[in-house]
């Protein structure tokens, strides 16, 4: 699953790829899938379609989803987000692999239609507060300056 990153200002807190999980099974062994995303992705096309799972051959910060319910589910992906934005991407790639057999016993159906990246900033906007006691600073300043001529 490819999904474009935004343009922002300021630093990134935290980033979640939430999954609306429509159906899982699990083996009882290694739970139902694992979760990756791709090391610089600017090596692949962008297109989901065109790169396929074959291409996404560098999985980091890879998580065990172990029952994660139906509906939506939060993955945290912040070290990844981080690294894909240090890359210059404009996207980044996520991988699913399936933890079951061969048998197919283990699965996680989700709708990538109704899945999202989530990406909380801080920015370097000043509170209210701040901007008050700057403006009385120059206020008192320039109430000096005319006091004085």
């Amino acid at each position: 699953m490819e999904v474009g990153l935004p343009s922002f200002t300021g630093t990134i807190v935290s980033a979640t790829l939430y999954l609306n999980v429509e159906d899982y099974t699990d083996d009882g062994s290694r739970g139902s899938a694992f979760l990756g995303i791709q090391a610089n992705p600017v090596s692949l096309t962008g297109n989901a379609y065109n790169d396929g799972y074959s291409q996404l051959n560098n999985l980091q910060g890879v998580q065990d989803i172990v029952d994660p319910g139906v509906g939506l589910d939060g993955f945290d992906v912040t070290t990844g987000i981080e690294n894909d934005y240090q890359d210059g991407s404009s996207f980044a790639a996520f991988g699913l692999t399936y933890s079951g057999d061969r048998n197919g016993n283990s699965n996680l159906d989700f709708d990538p239609g109704t899945s999202f990246l989530e990406i909380i900033t801080t920015s370097a906007t000043p509170e209210p507060s701040s901007l008050l006691m700057v403006g009385i600073g120059a206020a008192c300043m320039l109430a000096r300056l005319r006091r004085r001529t």
